[in-house]
């Protein structure tokens, strides 16, 4: 399921895409997120680059420089099916690619993004289903956020100091039987 196509970072505006579960409707034996990212020859910087759904991460990597004559495209993959549970509501996405062109940093950066679902399938040789067959993700997945002094939230958090965390408080924790921070 594609979850963003084509988007270009030419500055530091988040690009924001939306996920509906509709298309894909569960249970998975695994999910993989998929990127692939270019950049075109040219001058520019590595920059950071963070994916997520939910506020929770999907992919936290870094871009490789181009040069005059070289324009590198990559291709990453993450196993998130422990994120199962967050792919089961409809959920904002943001793609945070902060990129500087001018006539001096020339190098554009676009990329495009999907979630690969594969679905369970039947029983095993013992005659279940296959929820013996590896661990249970998570029934919860939660996203650790960290508001900024304007009211906001940071994406990605900063820890500057060692004193720096982040917390989140849930009285509800307690009835949950598994769940993932992220």
């Amino acid at each position: 399921m594609q979850l963003f196509s084509n988007f270009q970072f030419v500055n530091f505006d988040v690009h924001n895409y939306q996920f509906s579960p509709d298309q894909c409707p569960g249970p998975w034996e695994k999910v993989v997120f998929t990127a692939d990212f270019n950049v075109t020859a040219g001058r520019q910087f590595d920059r950071t680059a963070v994916v997520n759904m939910g506020f929770v991460n999907l992919y936290f990597g870094t871009t490789p420089e181009p040069r005059r004559t070289l324009s590198p495209s990559w291709h990453v993959e993450r196993d998130v099916t422990d994120y199962g549970a967050l792919f089961t509501s409809a959920q904002t996405g943001h793609v945070i690619l902060g990129n500087i062109v001018n006539s001096t940093y020339t190098g554009v950066i676009s990329g495009s993004a999907a979630l690969e679902f594969y679905p369970k399938h039947g029983n095993n040789e013992r005659g279940n289903d296959h929820e013996d067959d590896r661990a249970h993700p998570a029934d919860a997945v939660y996203p650790l956020k960290q508001v900024n002094s304007n009211g906001g939230i940071n994406e990605p958090a900063f820890l500057h100091t060692p004193r720096t965390s982040l917390q989140r408080h849930s009285p509800f924790l307690a009835i949950s039987n598994r769940s993932t921070w992220k």
